[in-house]
């Protein structure tokens, strides 16, 4: 209630971490996290209020700036995985109810774009560092796939 509150409430904030490896790929894994990311996104409330970013990894990041359909995500690549850091050169989380479309758009081309990848080794643990970096300033939970 606004009385015990000092401030408003935060956004509900969900950044979502896939793995892109040659393995990933092959075993279908990828398309999997894909399809069960796009189906939480329907069961998410406050669409219009609640955050969501992607990122995906194989040897390096991949984050993406995405921006209202029909523009395509802009995708940008974070190689160093001894100091990872979240760029702030695009918006890396959005509103889902301004940016449903584009979201759901870049998951499903997400098995794709990676389908011919013979990328095998996994920073998985730098792709986690990352997230929460995204989400410092202002909360929310990281999902790994």
């Amino acid at each position: 209630t606004p009385e015990y509150s000092i401030r408003p409430p935060m956004a509900a904030a969900h950044f979502f971490v896939v793995e892109v490896t040659q393995q990933a790929i092959s075993s279908g894994a990828t398309a999997t996290a894909c399809s069960a990311i796009l189906r939480a996104l329907d069961d998410m409330p406050h669409a219009d209020k609640t955050l969501v970013g992607l990122a995906t990894f194989d040897s390096v990041l991949h984050f993406y700036g995405i921006r209202p359909a029909p523009a395509k995500p802009q995708m940008l690549v974070v190689g160093d995985i001894a100091d990872v850091f979240a760029p702030s050169s695009a918006p890396l989380l959005v509103p889902l109810g301004a940016h449903r479309a584009a979201v759901q758009d870049l998951l499903k081309d997400l098995p794709d774009m990676w389908a011919t990848t013979q990328v095998t080794d996994s920073c998985g643990g730098a792709a986690i560092e990352a997230a929460v970096a995204v989400l410092q300033a202002n909360g929310g939970k990281v999902h790994t796939f």
